[in-house]
């Protein structure tokens, strides 16, 4: 994610936003694995914005993104047991963490196990 974070922060700095910077802001999306169809619809959901509002400037969409981000994550559907490891009784139990480099995966698995760990669960 830091990666992720670091690009869109040069793409949204001081630069001016014409066809080939959706474009650019598109495949990048897309090359990080947000997926074609949330790339394609915020990319339609910015170029409307800009549009309507006669924003020319990326650091003034960025708001946009994020707004529309935000949105679109709220409709996602919570999981029913989150986390939840005492549903498996399977011993023991392995976890899969897969992801694209730069996502977080490290961080997120030492989090996993002092969560784990906190709950009294042995961790390897």
């Amino acid at each position: 994610m830091f990666g992720l974070r670091k690009t869109l922060s040069s793409l949204f700095t001081r630069h001016r936003v014409d066809e080939a910077w959706f474009d650019h802001l598109e495949e990048l999306l897309i090359k990080a694995d947000v997926g074609v169809a949330t790339s394609t619809f915020l990319i339609t959901s910015l170029r409307k914005s800009a549009k309507e509002h006669a924003i020319t400037n990326s650091e003034d969409l960025k708001a946009v993104l994020v707004s529309e981000l935000s949105h679109h994550l709220s409709d996602l559907e919570p999981p029913e047991n989150p986390l939840n490891p005492s549903a498996i009784h399977a011993k023991p139990e392995v976890w899969l963490i897969v992801g694209v480099n730069g996502a977080g995966k490290t961080t997120s698995i030492g989090k996993l196990c002092h969560h784990f760990q906190a709950q009294g669960k042995s961790v390897l």
